[in-house]
C-alpha cells in the first residue's frame, strides 16, 4: 500500500464517518473548552504562570482517554462489521480509562522531551509510538508493553507514518492554525466562537489516529498472511 493510498483511504473515512467522529469527540470535548474559557477569563490574565493553568491541563489530559479510546474502538468496529454507538465507545473508554492515562502520560513526557531535543527526536517518538495505543486497547498490552511492541513493529513503516503525519499538517493544521494567527492578530474577542475552534482541533486531531490506524491495520493483516511489511 502506497502512501496516497493510505492517506487517501484515511480521509476517505473520516468524511464517511464524520458525524459518528463528532457524536463520539464533541459531547466530551465542547463542555471542557467552555469550562476552560471561563475559567481563563475568570482566574487567568495575560501574565499567568503554567502552574495556574494546571486545572486546565488536567482537566484535558482525564477525559482524553474517553473520547480518544472511544475513536479507535469505534474504528475497529467499523473493520469487525459491528458498528459501536457513541455511547459504547464512551463506556470502553472508560473501561480502559486508567491504562490509557498513564499511556498518554509517558507518550506525553517521551514526545515532549523528544521535541526538547531539536525537534527531530520528537518526530522520530511520534512515529515509533504510533502503535502503542491501539496495541494496549485492542490487544490487551500494559503501557511498557504497548510502547515496546509499537517501537518494534513500527520500524518498517516508519517513513511512512512521518510523511503522513506531514501531510495531514499540512492539509488540516496549516489552514486551523492560519485562522487563529488572524483572528488573534485582530485582536478578535472570540468568546464562542474559540470554543468552537479549540473543538475543531480536537476533531482534526482523529485525522491523525485514523492514520496511524490505517497503517496498524495494513501491519497487522501482512504478518497474519505471514508476509513481510512493504
Amino acid at each position: 500500500m502506497t502512501l496516497q493510498g493510505l492517506l487517501m483511504d484515511s480521509f476517505r473515512f473520516f468524511r464517511n464517518h464524520l458525524v459518528s467522529i463528532l457524536l463520539i469527540v464533541v459531547p466530551v470535548v465542547f463542555p471542557i473548552e467552555l469550562v476552560r474559557t471561563h475559567y481563563a477569563e475568570a482566574f487567568l490574565g495575560p501574565d499567568a504562570q503554567l502552574i495556574s493553568e494546571f486545572p486546565l491541563l488536567l482537566l484535558g489530559l482525564l477525559a482524553y482517554p474517553i473520547y480518544a479510546g472511544g475513536v479507535i474502538f469505534f474504528m475497529a468496529s467499523e473493520i469487525s462489521g459491528t458498528r459501536l454507538k457513541a455511547t459504547s465507545c464512551w463506556l470502553l473508554g472508560l473501561k480502559y480509562w486508567w491504562p490509557f492515562l498513564v499511556l498518554s502520560l509517558l507518550l506525553g513526557m517521551a514526545t515532549g522531551l523528544g521535541f526538547m531535543l531539536f525537534i527531530v527526536p520528537g518526530v522520530i517518538v511520534l512515529a515509533r509510538f504510533a502503535f502503542a495505543e491501539f496495541d494496549l486497547l485492542l490487544n490487551g498490552q500494559s503501557p511498557p508493553d504497548a510502547l515496546r511492541h509499537s517501537w518494534d513493529e513500527t520500524r518498517p513503516y516508519f517513513w511512512i507514518l512521518v510523511a503522513g503525519y506531514l501531510v495531514i499538517f499540512a492539509a488540516a493544521y496549516v489552514p486551523y492554525f492560519g485562522l487563529v494567527f488572524v483572528l488573534g492578530d485582530m485582536k478578535v474577542d472570540l468568546g464562542i466562537f474559540g470554543v468552537l475552534l479549540d473543538t475543531l482541533y480536537a476533531v482534526l486531531s482523529v485525522l491523525f489516529t485514523v492514520f496511524r490506524f490505517r497503517v496498524y491495520y495494513v501491519m497487522t493483516e501482512r504478518r497474519n498472511l505471514g508476509l513481510r511489511p512493504e
